[in-house]
């Protein structure tokens, strides 16, 4: 099922809950609702009716109002409610009229059942001063007395009248039938609608996603890692994600060219010490009698084959590290220790007339891997001496920076130009092509430095002007 279609059938499920809810609920607030309706319509009719009556000492006069208003039957009953004086007994309430003031306070809706209907009622105290006070103006129905409670008071002589409003149960209940019966059929109609809507809302929604899945689509088939999703301008979800999808195929075409890249330049580097073996062989084949020319071959095959291992051997390091499968042995080093080691084998083993100096501080020590930390101090200071200048200097420093602690490699050397300088981390890069093929490397060792320092949680930086010497600078945290 579609996302468009499973969306649209949550929300349309999640809309019929709570108009299922809101029906539920209307239901059981009817009858509450239907007696809080009644006691508005009659408050506000009653209170009509009273001002349009004026009587006097007990006795309407010119009495032209209307008996029936807004559904409601209006009755006018003497101040001990046994005698009609305006309106008709239609529910036969007339005779119930006495006991009624008895029971219930004036201002008051109460419900009785009569032979005719059930209905509610409202009854009204009206007296001569009210009346004169009301006329004309709005009339004031706070005063809450029962008959009983009048006869009972100083105002047993009382003069007023009692105006009584009827309202049957019926029209009520069939406002409230009406309201019921109008919800169950508007709710599903709305709840249709927004469904559409929804599905519509949905559909528009997901048009980017659309794009995105027929842009990877073709970019599988087509195997063109240079394509990119293009759904417009936007800051919501689906733009994030296109944006990332972008970026990652941009990565992934970067890494992608890298590797083509990296395979040509292996491919060549071991080609030709691979030709150089075999020319060599074959010359020897062909002279065996030449005992020089013999051994010259074997000499330049031993060197051939020594590279040949070198560059296999950090082929290999290098792809272990970047693919993860090479573990990670953690310890506590004094890095100051490492470098004076290293700087003294280099002096031992190095082969130019170049003067290595180490400065160190005491108790610089990192958490790491000795055998890579080693190797990453042994190709920096190495690349030191094979691009430094005869009688130069070497400058290796130890040092506490903050948190980290800092290995900097300087020389007085050839330098590196600026258009180089970004390079130099490429594998198989050499900014000096000039050099012989016996002192130039592979080509790996800043790579695998780089990685090596990464690994660590540091990095590698370098600084260089042509002619003048370069400085690079390892920096990792301190333990």
């Amino acid at each position: 099922m579609k996302l468009q279609t499973k969306l649209t059938l949550w929300f349309a499920a999640l809309l019929l809950l709570v108009a299922g809810a809101l029906l539920l609920a209307l239901y059981m607030i009817s009858g509450s609702a239907a007696e809080a309706t009644a006691k508005t319509t009659l408050e506000s009719t009653v209170s009509r009716y009273a001002n349009e009556i004026e009587y006097e000492h007990g006795r309407l006069r010119d009495f032209k109002g209307r008996t029936y208003d807004d559904g409601a039957y209006l009755q006018v009953y003497s101040a001990d409610g046994g005698t009609l004086m305006a309106g008709t007994d239609i529910f036969g309430i007339s005779s119930m009229m006495p006991e009624l003031l008895w029971k219930n306070e004036s201002a008051t809706v109460f419900r009785i059942e009569t032979e005719e209907a059930g209905v509610y009622c409202y009854i009204l105290w009206l007296s001569e001063e009210q009346n004169e006070k009301g006329r004309g103006g709005k009339l004031d129905t706070s005063s809450e007395m029962a008959f009983g409670e009048m006869l009972v008071s100083d105002e047993t002589d009382a003069d007023g009248v009692w105006v009584v409003g009827i309202l049957p149960e019926d029209s009520m209940e069939n406002v409230m039938s009406s309201v019921v019966r109008y919800a169950c059929i508007g709710l599903p109609v709305f709840v249709l609608l927004a469904a559409l809507g929804g599905w519509a809302i949905a559909g528009r929604s997901l048009r980017p996603l659309r794009k995105i899945t027929e842009s990877a689509r073709e970019i599988s088939d087509g195997h063109d890692l240079s394509r990119r999703i293009d759904i417009g301008r936007g800051r919501d979800e689906t733009h994030e994600l296109a944006d990332t999808f972008n970026d990652m195929m941009g990565r992934l075409e970067r890494s992608f060219d890298a590797e083509r890249q990296f395979t040509s330049d292996a491919s060549h580097e071991l080609r030709t010490p691979t030709t150089v073996i075999l020319a060599e062989c074959e010359m020897a084949e062909k002279t065996p009698e030449d005992t020089e020319a013999v051994q010259e071959s074997v000499a330049e095959i031993h060197k051939q084959a020594r590279k040949m291992s070198e560059l296999i051997g950090k082929l290999l390091s290098y792809t272990r590290l970047e693919q993860g499968t090479r573990r990670i042995d953690r310890e506590r080093l004094d890095l100051g220790e490492l470098a004076a080691d290293i700087c003294e084998e280099q002096r031992t083993v190095a082969s130019r007339d170049i003067t290595i100096e180490c400065e160190t501080e005491p108790e610089v020590y990192v958490d790491g891997d000795a055998a890579l930390l080693i190797s990453l101090v042994q190709n920096l200071i190495t690349n030191a001496v094979k691009y430094g200048k005869d009688g130069g200097h070497v400058y290796v420093r130890v040092y506490k920076e903050k948190d980290n602690a800092c290995v900097s490699v300087r020389d007085d050397g050839i330098g590196i130009s600026e258009e180089d300088l970004d390079r130099i981390w490429n594998r198989f890069y050499q900014a000096d092509h000039s050099r012989s093929d016996e002192s130039r490397g592979v080509g790996l060792g800043l790579s695998l430095a780089q990685q090596i320092a990464r690994l660590h949680g540091g990095r590698i930086t370098a600084c260089s002007k042509l002619g003048e010497g370069s400085e690079f600078i390892f920096s990792m945290p301190r333990t």
